[in-house]
């Protein structure tokens, strides 16, 4: 989700729930975040490098915003039982294959290449849920993948291992 899209969550919510008493998104995202810090969570952002308009037609910079685990430093540890032995191995390989890519992009067959002992339909559908959980990034009509919004903030570490500059991250 774009900052623009939860600033206008919070301000509905905010005339509907609270009326006279509206909250910046920047002070409901900081309340937010005392209570998701009890159970190692955290809502963070980072700026995409894109321009973008509001409503006004004012350009800013567009910035990304998600929920993040944070206590997670690895690939196996941030997807836990879900992904198997395997697919960690192959998502780690994902990881450096995008770092090498030009502008950190690479095609799909590129990446299917390291699929190891999964089948091309089990790699696909694999692919898929990592664009869905936004762990990659993809266009609809496109066959190039780059790193998703999660993969930015929770695997930081991890890319710049590649020697990936990592973006800005925003903390509220």
């Amino acid at each position: 989700m774009t900052e623009d899209e939860a600033g206008k969550v919070i301000d509905e919510i905010a005339t509907d729930v609270l009326p006279g008493r509206g909250q910046s998104l920047r002070m409901a995202l900081a309340d937010i975040n005392k209570e998701l810090k009890k159970m190692d969570l955290e809502v963070r952002g980072y700026y995409t490098g894109k321009k973008v308009k509001d409503d006004q037609g004012d350009a800013h910079d567009e910035k990304v915003l998600a929920l993040i685990n944070l206590v997670s430093d690895d690939v196996a540890k941030v997807e836990g039982g879900r992904l198997t032995p395997d697919e960690v191995k192959l998502f780690t390989k994902m990881l450096a294959r995008i770092a090498a890519g030009e502008d950190h992009e690479v095609p799909i067959d590129v990446l299917r290449d390291d699929k190891g002992k999964l089948t091309n339909p089990q790699f696909a559908e694999f692919a898929k849920s990592l664009v869905d959980a936004r762990w990659l990034a993809k266009a609809p009509d496109d066959d190039v993948v780059s790193y998703g919004p999660r993969s930015y903030l929770e695997l930081a570490d991890i890319i710049r291992e590649h020697g990936v500059e990592v973006p800005q991250m925003i903390t509220y």
